[in-house]
């Protein structure tokens, strides 16, 4: 042979693609994590090269400090959280905060890491936010072949997804709220209802996203997720009442609502649901807002028809169109938890021929929102509302028994729809 023979050249070109694809994403992963520990190191206290460091972590650091200090109390206290944080925000930020407004049960889980250094705190924070998505990739990998085929370079697409990498550079727990999606879907899929309610009923600290998933497992018939949900919701319950007294539960939620209240101002330029892009727009007018909530019910109703009267095979198919439902009928969903976008285009592009064009306009597309500040709206909100659309259109046929799904075996072949 010689090197102008066909079958020579073929066989070079697919091991040169074969290395590109294993060392490529590998490449990308290790100078994401390079670039993560320079930006830790690089500086001192809060303060780094670039400005501030963490994004939203100072709330979560914050309410850490108060619980391991045993204030309970005052863990929803502004002038208490403004003095957890008071040294976290260096120069002329020196004397603000941001509030914490999840559940009690959370602020506990932050204690450990409030021990620590902020700077130490908040890299170990990242990893283990790295470590979920790593783990969601591990667990969808198991159901769907394109992922466990290629789970290093999702791991990286997943990792550049411009929502998720702020959620993870800035603080925020999107990744978590990633995993125990996909973790309940999991389960389920193997009929372990019970378990994947468990899972879901960790959600509960986001209620806008656990509450509706919950439903439409009910509606599905998956009588045993709403069962688990239940049992671990009371269990969360227990955790808070333990700690705030048993009416924890009615003033917490009174204070999320007041605290949405006051965030619309601030972050109303980052919120992608119907309801709160309308509502920024709109500076809060009822006669104009209600231009988000008739799309928003209808959305409700659309979620509801697909997993009622959709095939019982395609649990796999509900949950990518339920995955950017959530986003779309929350009244408070802010950019980076646009992270759960990522279920609905995995599932797409499992049903279609995977196009490495189209997912580089996708990714690319995601990082619009650095616009936001200046537009005043959210561009990344017509990238969640097309994406959406396109869901529906790709995944109908499945999820009506017109087509294979996507995983089937998610009831035994007695008990499967004809």
């Amino acid at each position: 042979m010689n090197s102008q023979d066909p079958l020579l050249n073929e066989k070079r070109r697919s091991e040169t693609v074969e290395w590109r694809m294993r060392w490529y994403p590998r490449a990308v992963v290790g100078a994401m994590g390079v670039a993560l520990l320079l930006g830790v190191m690089l500086g001192s206290g809060a303060s780094t090269v670039s400005g501030r460091l963490g994004g939203d972590y100072p709330a979560f650091y914050g309410a850490g400090r108060i619980v391991a200090a045993g204030d309970w109390a005052h863990l929803y206290d502004p002038n208490r959280q403004s003095e957890a944080q008071r040294d976290l925000y260096p120069g002329e930020q020196e004397g603000e905060y941001l509030y914490f407004s999840y559940p009690p049960y959370v602020a506990g889980a932050y204690a450990p890491l409030a021990l620590l250094p902020y700077r130490i705190s908040f890299l170990l924070h990242a990893l283990l936010m790295a470590g979920a998505v790593a783990a969601t990739i591990w667990i969808a990998g198991g159901r769907i072949p394109l992922v466990g085929r290629h789970r290093m370079i999702a791991l990286a697409l997943a990792l550049l997804f411009y929502p998720l990498l702020r959620a993870i550079v800035g603080g925020q727990n999107s990744a978590l709220t990633l995993l125990l999606v996909v973790a309940s879907w999991r389960l389920a899929t193997d009929r372990r209802d019970v378990s994947a309610g468990l899972v879901l009923s960790l959600l509960l600290f986001k209620p806008q996203y656990a509450v509706p998933l919950i439903l439409l497992y009910a509606l599905a018939g998956r009588w045993r997720v709403l069962l688990g949900s239940a049992l671990g919701a009371g269990g969360l319950y227990l955790i808070g009442a333990s700690v705030m007294g048993i009416d924890w539960l009615s003033s917490w939620w009174g204070q999320v609502q007041e605290f949405v209240g006051l965030d619309i101002p601030v972050n109303g330029m980052n919120n992608i649901s119907l309801i709160g892009f309308v509502a920024n727009l709109a500076n809060s007018t009822q006669a104009v807002v209600l231009l988000g909530f008739v799309p928003a019910l209808v959305t409700v109703v659309l979620l509801a028809l697909g997993w009622w009267k959709g095939h019982p095979d395609a649990l796999t198919e509900k949950v990518a169109v339920a995955a950017i439902g959530v986003i779309l009928i929350s009244p408070h969903t802010l950019y980076y938890d646009g992270a759960l976008m990522l279920i609905t285009l995995v599932v797409i592009e499992a049903h279609v021929s995977p196009s490495p064009w189209r997912i580089t306009i996708v990714w690319v597309a995601s990082a619009v929102q650095i616009l936001a500040d200046v537009l005043g709206w959210s561009p990344f909100f017509f990238i969640v509302v097309g994406i959406g659309a396109w869901a529906i259109h790709v995944l109908a046929p499945a999820l009506f028994g017109r087509a294979s799904p996507l995983c089937p075996g998610a009831l035994p072949s007695s008990e499967r729809v004809p």
